[in-house]
């Protein structure tokens, strides 16, 4: 395994930068919620059974069932609905150039709830990012084509989803601490799952499966490869590799989105777009340069 980890986390990644094409194509007969819902319903069940196979614990004291479920509600039932929602209102390529972000998000909120200190260099690095996902969602207007105020909305519901994630960090700590981390992680996606059908039925009725063979096909691309196989490869990987290097794995997720942007979506290359991205990634470098890489406990797509 150690032999195979850097090369297994790289073809990963490749799949999670994909990620948000799958899910655009899905997004074209669901809604946000139900896409969520189905998803992360079908995950635990497999995952579930990954648990069973591999003979891991997954039995908890009960208090510690309430905090699985703020994390299932928080990291993965707002989370991903903002991150679809997103979507909607931009593009699958703003996500995933937008994805580098989340380890500043997470020294930022290292921060500001766990009062760890940042230096200049970290600082200036989350300007810069910031500054790189302003010029993402402001690029219509920069580039003279007009201001479309659905980027920005966009943008906007991204970042919190990416707050709402980095939570997951903060709240799950004492969990992880305590018992296996792909337990931890299929109790947050059981939760998580049953809030968004709970939230579904209420909202629309019991959510629909899906009809069309495209969404089924970029539904299953979500749940295995990205979720099931994605998720057991992390916590083999995490035995042989340090978080931090793991981590740093996810700037080939902003290539490979802003390729299949290209070629599915579009996507046109501009300085404003190109910018952000470059911009993001060396605030990026700038963050993590120094920042504790036990902190980045979840991978992300």
């Amino acid at each position: 395994m150690a032999r195979y980890a850097v090369p297994l986390m790289a073809m990963q990644n490749v799949i999670w930068g994909a990620s948000y094409l799958a899910a655009d194509i899905a997004l074209k007969e669901m809604t946000p919620d139900v896409t969520a819902a189905w998803r992360f319903l079908f995950t635990t069940v497999l995952m579930a059974v990954i648990l069973f196979a591999r003979r891991t614990p997954v039995r908890m004291k009960r208090t510690d069932y309430g905090l699985a479920a703020v994390m299932g509600f928080v990291g993965i039932a707002v989370s991903y609905v903002l991150v679809y929602e997103g979507i909607l209102y931009s593009s699958a390529t703003d996500r995933a150039l937008a994805s580098p972000l989340e380890p500043v998000i997470l020294a930022l909120m290292g921060a500001v709830f766990l009062r760890e200190r940042l230096n200049r260099r970290q600082v200036g690095g989350i300007v810069l990012a910031f500054i790189g996902a302003y010029l993402l969602a402001a690029r219509s207007a920069i580039s003279g084509e007009g201001w479309q105020p659905r980027y920005a909305v966009g943008m906007a519901l991204i970042l919190l989803a990416f707050f709402t994630e980095s939570l997951v960090s903060l709240i799950g700590k004492p969990l992880v601490d305590r018992y296996h981390p792909l337990s931890v992680t299929t109790w947050a996606l059981a939760f998580g799952a049953l809030f968004l059908m709970v939230e579904c039925t209420v909202r629309t009725g019991f959510p629909q499966l899906p009809t069309r063979p495209e969404t089924w096909w970029a539904l299953a691309f979500l749940v295995i490869p990205c979720t099931v196989i994605g998720y057991t490869l992390w916590y083999a990987c995490l035995e042989h590799m340090p978080v931090g290097v793991i981590g740093a794995f996810i700037f080939i997720q902003p290539v490979v989105g802003f390729a299949l942007g290209m070629a599915f979506e579009g996507q046109k290359l501009s300085i404003p777009l190109l910018s952000g991205a470059v911009l993001i990634c060396l605030g990026v470098y700038l963050t993590g340069r120094q920042h504790k890489p036990d902190e980045i406990t979840e991978p992300s797509a």
